[in-house]
């Protein structure tokens, strides 16, 4: 058992983000931490074009993240797992998620660090963990792979229709 009783993940919808999650998966095991998985939706609601307002806009983009997300903590196994989403900008969005799940180790891809490490500390977020940022070897973005992921998951899904 680990001092950490609570992993918090938060990853990009890529395979260097589902890398990052199986590997905070798999601390959170190893420990019997519980596992949360977040991601932080970084997007202008003020282009006026839309018919729906931007708390609605929201609501459905919640629903297609959660669902992201359950599907790489499906991919890795990660059978009971939160599910967190924040639609603020980076920083604000990972404080929001930091004080509301209150994470002891906050595990990130070194290419969305937020600046975490360098010029700032959690704390300075309005919450104090231990942070690991990770560089996972073969995390690199792959394009063919993620496809043939997809389709893979496409497939598993349509064999399953009754």
């Amino acid at each position: 058992m680990s001092d950490f009783r609570r992993i918090l993940a938060v990853v990009d919808l890529t395979l260097p983000g589902l890398a990052t999650a199986r590997h905070a998966w798999m601390q959170a095991m190893k420990g019997g931490a519980r596992f949360g998985i977040g991601h932080v939706v970084d997007w202008d609601h003020g282009n006026g074009f839309s018919t729906l307002a931007p708390s609605q806009i929201e609501d459905r983009l919640e629903r297609v993240v959660k669902r992201k997300l359950a599907e790489m903590t499906d991919m890795i196994g990660a059978v009971q797992s939160t599910h967190l989403v924040s639609f603020k900008t980076p920083r604000l969005g990972l404080s929001e998620l930091l004080r509301g799940w209150q994470p002891d180790l906050l595990i990130l891809d070194c290419r969305q660090a937020f600046g975490l490490g360098q010029d700032m500390s959690p704390k300075a977020l309005g919450w104090t963990c231990e942070i690991q940022i990770v560089d996972l070897p073969g995390s690199g973005f792959q394009p063919g792979l993620l496809f043939q992921t997809l389709a893979q998951s496409l497939q598993n899904r349509l064999t399953a229709m009754p």
